[in-house]
């Protein structure tokens, strides 16, 4: 319901496309869908950061995205209007690994990324100081 309410807002206010960087889409999508609403579902994930009894499996996180784009992205005949992109939450919570995965997997499904940067001064400061670069490339 809030799926439906949230993409009747964006069409009132004229909205063209909106992003949703979620855990679950089925939903939303079917929303945006119903309202012939343009959407972007990210599935947004990360691994570091995350309480042990909260952290899901980066394995079974991989799966569910892969699952995610082979089901919805890109599927003129069922859902022409839907995009799947790749949502690692932000350069912090995601390890190398998990950054190196979804650059790859964006290139195998053709598809885009959705990431979190510099949306503080203290994540700006923090990723410059522990990973040595700056999140802004500036």
């Amino acid at each position: 319901m809030w799926s439906l309410l949230a993409g009747i807002e964006a069409i009132k206010s004229g909205t063209t496309c909106v992003l949703d960087m979620d855990l679950k889409h089925i939903d939303v999508i079917r929303g945006w869908n119903d309202l012939g609403l343009r959407g972007v579902c990210a599935r947004t994930f990360v691994d570091k950061w995350v309480p042990n009894d909260l952290a899901e499996p980066l394995k079974k996180q991989f799966k569910n995205i892969e699952k995610l784009i082979e089901t919805y992205h890109n599927t003129p005949q069922d859902l022409p209007l839907i995009s799947v992109f790749i949502g690692p939450s932000a350069i912090f919570t995601c390890s190398e690994k998990l950054l190196k995965w979804v650059a790859e997997t964006a290139e195998e499904f053709d598809t885009g990324i959705q990431i979190h940067v510099a949306e503080t001064s203290w994540e700006v400061e923090f990723v410059k100081k522990e990973l040595g670069f700056s999140s802004t490339l500036n």
